[in-house]
């Protein structure tokens, strides 16, 4: 992402020992603090473990705390899923379906646990679509301008400071 607050072209998201969340509240403050990052990027489930659980809730108040934004990227789907939905279809089990499973699934726990406040932005990331079906996608939506562009750039702007 080009960003005009730094010296350099580019701005970025810390990655996090999420295994143990102590360490990666730590490193999460070190990413921001000392190495001048945006946010920093989760990988779905920690070894089958959602991060709605309150051990991981550190990792967010750091977020809070430092004013910064937490990207959710996919990733293999949860092993209990794994086996009952695509026992047989593995090739769903990635980018093709399973990714966006247990990335949805993963939001909703983890909104319903009470973690955080969503700010939705916007993003093409996958391999399998195109920025113009999803930029069609998104004019489509039946929402205000207002809100089209906060989905498309102001909520990044203000969340990253970009």
């Amino acid at each position: 992402m080009r960003s005009r607050n730094t010296r350099s072209a580019l701005a970025g998201f810390g990655a996090l020992p999420t295994a143990d969340p102590e360490v990666a509240a730590r490193e999460f403050e070190r990413c921001i603090k000392e190495l001048g990052l945006k946010g920093a990027m989760i990988h779905g489930h920690t070894q089958g473990v959602f991060f709605g659980e309150k051990r991981f809730w550190g990792i967010f108040e750091t977020a809070l705390t430092l004013g910064v934004t937490i990207y959710l990227h996919p990733t293999m789907p949860h092993p209990g899923a794994i086996k009952t939905y695509f026992e047989g279809y593995e090739e769903l089990q990635g980018s093709a379906w399973g990714f966006a499973i247990d990335t949805e699934t993963h939001f909703v726990r983890i909104m319903f646990a009470g973690v955080f406040d969503a700010n939705i932005l916007f993003a093409v990331d996958w391999l399998y679509e195109s920025n113009t079906s999803a930029i069609d996608f998104l004019q489509r939506l039946p929402i205000s301008d207002q809100d089209k562009e906060k989905i498309e750039y102001s909520n990044a702007h203000r969340i990253l400071r970009i």
